[in-house]
Order: structure tokens, then sequence, then C-alpha cells
């Protein structure tokens, strides 16, 4: 028995080898299946990896065009949404409202103006577009897509207006050949914008002075304090200019910055002058960034100007005779005066301009003093629709006949000697017949000229003697007028000169002849600079180099002249000459123009801007045996429409020295004042100027009175002045709005006995004004703007990947 089972156990130790040698075997394979397992699981992940990684390449290649499309839609908007606005600020009340009339031109403009850019750079979306970096062995392609859009100038452009990118492809290939491809279209909509919607009544609020005599800044030669006003201003004409001295342009002024002063205009919506600015010898006038200025024009008589908002001139910029002149124009400069848009718009016949010639009417930048300096190299928009003429200092009656035409130049920016191109060379002056040399001078004295002969109705001429200054050419030759190829012009006449000017036809002959005699002949170049080396040599009153500095044409955004603009490096002593715009083009612009007479002609009425807002029969509600006013009438003033006047001069006509206080304690807040000595309504006031002195400098918030006001040296007013008189700021002196404590002293009442009135019953609608005047459609309710999400506007469709 022992024996057995010693031979089982023997046998049981090669039972249990064979089992480790199963269980290792199995082990194994269970490790070899987990590593493949393992192996293919990762060998997926890495395909997988590789296969979202191409796919985001070309997702992300197509997210780049989408966003670059968004920029794209962006500018157009901005383009659009200002051009609607400036568009809109200067036209009249639509039959269709405003507001429709507004969305209809926005939808238009912003169709064309992104269907221009994108039509641009769709071919070459992965260029423009694309900022990937892909390795040498890898590739991506942008397949250009089909590009689909309306015609604006034929078809309907409505908010539902979409540009397509049809069949955009992004096809991408990895090292290892596995290639990734996107195919979508994209949509590129119009965004929803709004725009403010305007009233009929002007920004009151923030208004600082209505001077219906105008403002004078006086002479500070010892405190050098200047003046600065903030907020909406309006300046009427300087009456009695010539009693303090007579204006050196003898034009009518609105604001006179005297020697030695200065006026800054920091901020307000709106500077209206009624006439120019005119700026003194040493003088400074700054209107900022923030301003739009409306003016006849301005003159700057050997001082500095600084015009950086937006400045619009119905006249000229003038640099007056003297030396060191500083002109310095950036922001947007509209010259925007011509005789056409003068005599089409609205106002013309009646009687705005009825006693004006066409250089006044004709915008143009005229410098005759030396060493001036005007810089338009920081100018964005740029136009000047006039020319600069050459006129008479005094005009004869001669044989019957009058002189009264100005010389029209060729030029639209220019300098006053470049009025010798234009002189009659004296050989071609007297009769054709025989040929006979000439034997006349230009000038001539007024004696010389009426002893020989050529006092006629038309200068005889010699038509076909070449000219060496001409190239050779003829009087037949440069485009003068058949009948009157000469204009006579009188200086001084009696003991004076008579000079001889060539007389154009047209605008474009005029400066095509200056093209010819300045840019294509090198000689008469030559000559012409050097008389402006002269002309320009030294600096001006802030140290610059003198010289005329403009930017390329190219540069500017808007670059509209009927002439030519005449340039000068004074670092360089060259000048160069800008070719007039061609008159197609002019005359496209021609209806912005007549738009830019009636609004300055309506902000001369009221301060709003639509001429189709004044109202033509305004009745006092109290009082209906008043006549009713026209506020579009010439005679009307800001003033007038404002102010009832006659119910102001009936309140305080019994009061103490003519003044009403409120409350009537030593702090007013208000003022009505009848100070003028004129019996206007029937009810005389007293001849006095009110000064406002340190005592009323932080109490007095408003001002209505009908005579002049003088505020004191350093006193800073915050408030509203409205006078029929003239405004004297006094060194250190500033104006400012307070439109907070205006809108709260506006509804206050005041007692007169038994009764009660409000500072609102003495303007006309002066309720209304409690209400506001401006909705307001691009602000949320809680007065921030709103933010118009791009994004939205640029959208995928039909999106496949393959």
């Amino acid at each position: 028995m022992r024996n057995r089972d010693f031979n089982q156990k023997k046998n049981n130790k090669g039972f249990s080898l064979f089992t480790v040698i199963i269980a290792i075997a199995f082990a194994g394979i269970l490790g070899m299946l987990t590593i493949y397992i393992a192996m293919s699981n990762f060998n997926m992940k890495i395909t997988d990896l590789k296969g979202k990684d191409s796919f985001y390449t070309a997702e992300r290649a197509i997210e780049e065009i989408r966003v670059g499309l968004q920029e794209e839609v962006g500018d157009a908007m901005s383009e659009a949404y200002i051009q609607v606005l400036e568009k809109y600020e200067i036209s009249d009340s639509s039959q269709k409202g405003q507001d429709e009339t507004r969305q209809e031109d926005f939808c238009k403009l912003f169709y064309s103006n992104l269907s221009e850019r994108v039509n641009e750079v769709y071919k070459q979306l992965k260029e423009k577009y694309v900022d990937l970096v892909i390795p040498e062995d890898e590739t991506l392609e942008i397949v250009t897509p089909e590009f689909k859009s309306l015609n604006p100038q034929t078809d309907q452009i409505n908010r539902n207006s979409k540009i397509y990118l049809k069949n955009l492809k992004a096809i991408y290939v990895d090292p290892k050949g596995r290639a990734s491809i996107i195919k979508t279209d994209i949509r590129l909509g119009i965004p929803d914008v709004k725009f403010a919607t305007p009233s009929t009544l002007p920004d009151l609020m923030n208004m600082v002075v209505v001077a219906n005599g105008g403002i004078i800044c006086q002479t500070d030669s010892v405190l050098k304090e200047g003046n600065k006003l903030s907020g909406t201003i309006y300046a009427g004409t300087i009456k009695d200019a010539d009693k303090n001295g007579r204006l050196e342009n003898q034009k009518d002024t609105s604001i006179w910055v005297k020697p030695n002063a200065s006026l800054s205009v920091l901020s307000g919506k709106y500077l209206v002058c009624s006439g120019e600015v005119n700026v003194g010898t040493n003088g400074t006038f700054d209107s900022e960034s923030g301003v739009s200025l409306w003016a006849r024009g301005m003159t700057v008589n050997s001082a500095t100007a600084k015009l950086l908002g937006n400045t619009y001139f119905a006249d000229d910029l003038t640099v007056g005779k003297g030396t060191g002149s500083s002109v310095t124009l950036a922001g947007n400069y509209y010259g925007y005066g011509s005789t056409d848009s003068a005599k089409d718009n609205k106002c013309y016949y009646a009687g705005q301009y009825n006693n004006y010639k066409d250089a006044d009417l004709s915008s143009a930048i005229v410098i005759n003093g030396k060493s001036t300096t005007v810089d338009l190299s920081g100018l964005k928009k740029f136009m000047l629709a006039g020319k600069s003429y050459i006129s008479s200092t005094k005009v004869p009656s001669v044989n019957e006949k009058t002189n009264s035409k100005d010389v029209m130049t060729g030029e639209s920016l220019t300098v006053k000697g470049t009025q010798l191109a234009y002189l009659v060379p004296a050989e071609i002056l007297g009769n054709d017949i025989n040929n006979t040399e000439s034997n006349y001078n230009n000038p001539m004295t007024y004696e010389e000229f009426t002893n020989s002969g050529l006092m006629q109705n038309t200068i005889p001429v010699k038509w076909d003697t070449p000219v060496e200054s001409w190239g050779g050419k003829t009087l037949r030759q440069i485009g003068v007028d058949q009948k009157k190829p000469i204009q006579e012009v009188y200086y001084n006449y009696d003991g004076g000169y008579v000079y001889f000017y060539l007389n154009f036809s047209d605008n474009d002959s005029a400066s095509g002849f200056m093209n010819e005699y300045y840019q294509k002949n090198p000689q008469m170049k030559k000559n012409v600079d050097q008389y402006l080396a002269f002309y320009f040599n030294g600096q001006d009153l802030t140290g610059k180099n003198s010289g005329i500095y403009v930017n390329d044409s190219q540069a500017y955004l808007l670059y509209v002249t009927n002439g030519n603009v005449l340039s000068y490096d004074g670092e360089k002593s060259e000048g160069k000459l800008y070719d007039a715009t061609h008159s197609e083009m002019t005359l496209r612009l021609l209806n912005d123009q007549i738009q830019y007479q009636n609004k300055w002609y309506t902000l001369n009425r009221k301060m709003i801007d639509n001429y189709g807002d004044l109202e033509e029969n305004v009745q006092d509600p109290e009082d209906e045996t008043v006549p009713s006013h026209n506020e579009k009438d010439i005679d009307q003033s800001v003033y007038d429409n404002l102010v009832n006047e006659r119910k102001l001069r009936r309140f305080v006509q019994n009061k103490p020295q003519q003044t009403f206080k409120y409350p009537d304690n030593e702090s007013p807040n208000v003022m009505l004042c009848n100070n003028a000595s004129n019996n206007k309504y029937e009810i005389q006031g007293t001849d006095t100027t009110l000064t406002i002195d340190k005592s009323l400098e932080t109490s007095l918030k408003l001002v209505v009175c009908t005579g002049d006001v003088e505020i004191a040296a350093g006193v800073n007013f915050q408030g509203i002045i409205m006078t029929d008189g003239k405004i004297t700021l006094n060194p250190g002196a500033s104006l400012e709005a307070a439109p907070v404590a205006a809108a709260k002293i506006f509804q206050e009442e005041i007692k007169d006995g038994e009764s009660k009135v409000k500072v609102q019953d003495f303007f006309w609608s002066g309720d209304q004004y409690a209400l506001g005047n401006t909705a307001d459609n691009s602000q949320n309710s809680d007065g921030t703007y709103k933010v118009y999400d791009i994004a939205d506007c640029v959208t995928y469709k039909n999106w496949k990947k393959e």
C-alpha cells in the first residue's frame, strides 16, 4: 500500500509542470491580445485625430474667410451709415417720412459698397483672409466660389437682399494623403440699423449762445487768457463793426477775434455764423474736432486758425494781407459755394444772394499774405466747389457801360501772385489788321487807357499772334470767350491802373490753361516757383516753414474741385498743381452743394437741419391780433424764430431798470431784459449793456434780452444767453452750455403779482422743449448705444463635409 501511494506522488509532479506551461502560454496570449487591442485602439485614435485635425484645418480656413467677410460688412456698414447721415442731415423732409427714406438709402448704399468690396477680393479669398501656416508636405486649397449679387443701379434693394458666395470649398490634404473637403455657401445680409429722428425744434438745452448781433473777442495783449465756448452757438452779423474800426475785408462779420485775442470752440453740435469769422493780427481761432462750423467764410490776418472738425463755408477761406498766417485744416472741409448751387437752391429767390456777385458765391482758398502756411494734410474729406476770382477795387462808368464782372481764374486753391499767369501779354493788345506790333502796356494808368483807343465794349486783340509763354499758342487756341476775350480790371481808377486779364469761356478752359502754363511748360513753372519761393520765404507764427501742404488727391475720401489746387513745399521750394476734377464729377455733387446751401440758410433761421421743417404761418397762441410770421423769410433770424420778443418786451417794460430777476434776490437764476433803445413793437427799451460779472457767474443760468451783453474778464458762465444784440467777451471769459440746469430753469414759474408765467412762455413753441426734441432710435432704453452683431449678417448655408 505504501509503495503504490509513493508511485502516485511521482506522477503528480509531471502534471503540475504541464499546467504551468499552459498557464504561461495563456497569459502570454492574453498579454499579446491586450497589446494588440491597445495598439489598434491607439492607431484608431491617431487616425481619428488626424482626420479631425484635417477637418478642423479645413473648417478653420472657412471660418477665417467668414471673419474676413465680417470685417468687410462692418466697413461697408460704417461707410453707408455715415453717407446717409451726411446726406440726410442736409436734405429736406420727405413725403415718405425720414426714417423710411433713410432705411432705403442705407440698404442701397450698404449693398453697393459691400458688393464692390467683396467683388474685388473674392477670387483671392485665401490670400486675403486665410492666415493659416501650412507645412510644405501639406496642402490647403480654396476653390473660388461663384459670386452672385444684384445690381444696385437697376435692381430693387431691400432689407432681405443678399450677396452670395456659392460653392465655396476648402480642401486640406495631409502628408499621408488623407483629405478633408468642406463645401458651403456664404450669405452676406444687410444689418438692421436705426437712425435718430430729427425734430422741428432746435436743441435748445445744449445751446449756449444766440447772439443776433455777433460775437466780439476783445484784445488781450496783457493777460494772454483766451476765450472759450462750449455748446451750440449762433452768431449773427456785427452791425456796428465800422464804429470800432472797419474790418479789413469789409464783409459781413459774425465773429470778430480782435488783434492779440484768442477764441477756442471746444465742443457743440453747431457753430453757425450768418457772416464770416475774422481773426485779427496775432489772434488765434480754434474749432475742435467735435464742432461743425457753418459760416460764410473766414479771413485770417497775420493770425493762426485751426479748423479741426467739420467746416462748411459758402464763400472763401482767405488769408489776408500781412505776414506769418498759419491755417490748419483737419477733419472734413466743405467749401460748397458755387454760382450754380447758390442760384439753384430754394433760398436764392427769397433774397439771400440778391446783392452778391459770382465771386461771393464761389468757395475757394485764397492766400494774399506772405510767409503763410496752409496745411491740408490732415483732411479726411475735402470739397472746393468754387474758384478764385480777380475783382476790381473800384468800378467806373465808361461810355454808359459798367465793368462789374469779376475775372475767373483756373484755381480753387491759389496764391494771389499766380494771377500773373492770366495777365494778357501786351503784344496781343490792339487790332489784328496788318499785324503791326503792339504799342500798349499791361497795366496802363487810367489816363493812358482813356487815350489808348482800347476803351471799347470789346477790347481789340490780335487773335493769331503766337505767345511764347503759352507754348506758341495763340489767343484763339486757349479757350477764351470769343465775344469778349479780355476783361479789364480797375485798381483805384482815378489816378490808378487798369489791368487786362484773360476772360475764359468756361471753368474747364480756365483750369486747362493754368495746367498748360504751369505743369507742361518747364520754364514758366520755374518762373512761378521762383516767385512763390519769395512769397513763401520764412516761417509762420507757429514756427513752421511756410507753404501749402496738400496730400495727394487719392488720400482724400472726397476730393472735388472746380479748379486746380496749388501746393507748395517751403522746404523744397517747389510747387505742384493738382488737376481740377472733371466737370462731370463736380456735377454729380451739385445736388449735395445745393442742399448744403439750403441747410446753411435753415440754420440761420432756426438752428434746425431741414428747410421743409420751417413753419410759414406762426401765430401767437395768446394774441390772435398779432400778425403771424414766416420762419422762412430772409428777414427772420434765429433770435426772431426762437424768442417771442413782443411778449418779452411787454413783460419787462414796467419792471425796475427794464430787467426781471428770478427768484427776486441777490442770486438770480433767470434774467429778462429789454436793454435795446429801438422802439420795436412800440415798446421803448433802455439802451444799456447788460454785464455779467463775477457776482452773477455761478447763479445765473438763463439770459434773454434785446440788447448787448458783455461778459467780464475771467467769468465762466454756464447756461444760455439769447440776445438780439452782440456779445462781447473780455479776456479769459468763457461760456459753457449747462443742459440739465437749463432744462430745469426753463420750466420754472415766475410770479408776477397775481399771475404766473414760465420761462418757456417767452419762446415760440416753448412748451414743446420740455418734451425733448430728438427721438434717438440708435439708443437703448437705458441710454446706452445699441451694439450691432455683424456676425449675424454673414451666415452659412448648405454646409457639407466630404
